[in-house]
């Protein structure tokens, strides 16, 4: 797990090493604080232990042990008022559906667009001072 201190923080997870370099490197070049986690369960672990750290949660959709959806139910049984963004290497109409229809924020396929994802974490930021 890796923690960067700074008052805009992002929960990121996925079990892809890859793509969660990826990500925290575009992050890191924003100066966003984030904690990356490589699994959904470590991450809902650190997430009940710290639940007013974040504005925002970016989770892959296909994870072992707890995947996106399983996350955001949870963060939903605690009553997390926290967006959650999906990203996936590959999803049906269907699942993106039913992901928008538990009431995530967004969804994106893998990779992510940098400029797209900046764009979105400003937008939150925004509509979060209004809460």
């Amino acid at each position: 797990m890796i923690i960067k201190p700074n008052p805009k923080q992002i929960l990121l997870v996925d079990d892809d090493p890859l793509n969660l370099k990826l990500l925290t490197h575009y992050l890191e070049e924003a100066h966003y604080a984030y904690v990356a986690c490589q699994d959904g369960q470590r991450a809902w672990n650190y997430l009940q232990q710290h639940p007013d750290r974040f504005f925002v949660v970016l989770s892959d959709r296909v994870m072992p042990r707890l995947h996106g959806l399983q996350l955001w139910a949870q963060m939903q049984l605690k009553k997390l008022n926290i967006p959650l963004i999906l990203f996936s290497g590959e999803a049906s109409k269907e699942e993106r559906c039913e992901a928008f229809k538990q009431g995530i924020y967004d969804f994106f396929y893998k990779p992510i667009s940098k400029e797209l994802l900046l764009i979105l974490l400003k937008k939150i930021e925004r509509q979060r001072l209004y809460y």
